[in-house]
């Protein structure tokens, strides 16, 4: 049985001092329905991150992956709990390709930095969770989050072409690419998205981008697609309407014709 110092020691061995933290505010905010870890990692690095993973394994220890830890309180509460892991350091934009309008980046940043990164560009990841300063790209395909824009712009699986995920033993899997058309290997994309950290942790994903100021926004064209958008709703509503009425009409001469009050 690992004690609390050994497991402490032995991260600070793998990912160095400023890797590990022991401080209270830190295991407080990565409480998990009552259970803490004792320490809680911040790899600033893929590998330290996935050298971490694979010690995790080979002692026993339970870990919880997170990005802030907002979405922590999510689930069934955790039988173990040894280790907290945050991809947080986890922060850099590894290729932003404007023409093509892909965007590979590491787990850790957060969505509102990115679509600012972005933004001196004229494009954007066009997703909207709840709370996008807080919310980290890992967490993002984790909790598969999203909001309003999912109805035009495409939930992040549809978004999502390309992902480095690093598995419960340490190993490192990839899948996709850096590019919109391609069409090799398993779709893993689809698979972590929603998997709430428990297949893998996701270290670096490649996304389709979107031109800035499209849906939603409060330039020209945005409203005038959400003005044709809502006058499409009505006319199917209308057409909805007009079925229901069809229908009722059709009943009811049936009810008469079964009675004897209408035509043979």
């Amino acid at each position: 049985m690992n004690s609390e110092a050994e497991i402490v020691a032995r991260f600070v061995g793998l990912a160095g001092t400023p890797a590990v933290v022991t401080a209270s505010d830190v295991l407080t905010a990565f409480t998990v329905d009552g259970c803490a870890p004792c320490c809680v990692l911040f790899p600033s690095t893929a590998e330290d991150l996935s050298r971490c993973v694979a010690a995790a394994d080979a002692a026993g220890l339970a870990l919880i992956p997170a990005g802030n830890g907002t979405q922590l309180h999510i689930g069934h509460a955790p039988q173990r709990y040894d280790v907290a892991l945050s991809t947080r350091r986890l922060r850099r934009i590894v290729a932003h390709e404007a023409a093509d309008m892909t965007v590979s980046v590491e787990a850790g940043l957060t969505l509102a930095e990115l679509n600012a990164a972005l933004a001196a560009a004229g494009q954007r990841l066009p997703l909207d969770p709840p709370y996008p300063e807080h919310t980290t790209i890992g967490a993002l395909i984790a909790t598969d989050a999203c909001g309003p824009l999912r109805l035009s712009q495409g939930k992040v699986r549809d978004l999502l072409i390309g992902v480095t995920v690093v598995l419960a033993d340490g190993s490192v899997v990839k899948g996709g690419g850096r590019v919109v058309k391609n069409v090799a290997g398993y779709d893993l994309m689809k698979l972590f998205t929603g998997s709430f950290g428990t297949l893998g942790i996701v270290t670096e994903a490649t996304f389709k981008i979107r031109r800035a100021g499209g849906f939603g926004s409060h330039s020209g064209g945005g409203d005038r697609r959400l003005q044709r958008h809502r006058r499409g709703s009505r006319r199917a509503a209308c057409r909805a309407a007009d079925t229901l009425r069809i229908i009722r009409a059709a009943y009811r001469y049936r009810r008469r014709c079964a009675a004897g009050h209408g035509d043979p």
